[in-house]
């Protein structure tokens, strides 16, 4: 991929495949008991990022992260939960029923935001920060439970190397970075609700009288 100055533009591409596991914190040493069902919309992950500064400046870099997100949040729900099963779409209450669901987990990508810039000539230095806006919704047969707007933030600086190369990289690291981020705290917010872990009182046996 040649990218220099004064030449045609190029493309370089963020397609990432597996995201570091995040290490989930929790105030529980108990796992979330039941099986839920995760849908993760990531459709707003992708766009193209045009590379700012004169080192660099006709090169862009297309992010294609709809695979990357629900992968990374399906481990990191998996990590505090004894069942996490990954669903194309939001499973209508029925279907939960018939299925044993506990619940359904819902992580929606609200905004990305991804910021790349090579400062330097001779010796120029990519650097990239990555923004993830995203909404975790947890129903269960009783209704809501839980609601919460996490951001998850990543950042990271290379060499831009002789052809530019180190833009893409360093966007494709800054980005592993921010969803890690990102699922992580959306994962906490749901092992640590005191709510998901009391019994459901529409699932909850009739008391003998």
């Amino acid at each position: 991929m040649a990218c220099l100055l004064g030449v045609s533009a190029c493309t370089g591409s963020v397609d990432t495949a597996a995201v570091p596991a995040p290490a989930v914190i929790t105030a529980y040493s108990a796992r979330m008991s039941g099986k839920w069902a995760l849908f993760v919309d990531a459709s707003r992950a992708a766009g193209d990022v045009a590379v700012a500064g004169m080192r660099c400046n006709r090169t862009v870099v297309a992010l294609h992260l709809e695979r990357a997100v629900p992968r990374a949040a399906l481990e990191a729900f998996r990590s505090v939960s004894d069942d996490v099963q990954a669903s194309a779409a939001p499973l209508p209450a029925a279907t939960l029923a018939e299925g044993g669901y506990a619940g359904a987990i819902a992580v929606v990508i609200r905004d990305f935001d991804v910021k790349d810039r090579v400062d330097g000539l001779m010796d120029a230095t990519a650097t990239a920060d990555v923004r993830i806006d995203a909404t975790l919704h947890v129903t269960r047969a009783g209704g809501a439970v839980l609601e919460a707007d996490e951001t998850g933030t990543g950042e990271a600086s290379l060499a831009s190397g002789f052809v530019c190369g180190g833009a893409t990289d360093a966007v494709a690291n800054a980005t592993d970075a921010a969803i890690t981020d990102v699922v992580r705290k959306l994962a906490e917010q749901f092992a640590d609700s005191r709510a998901l872990r009391m019994p459901d009182p529409v699932l909850r046996a009739p008391e003998a009288q």
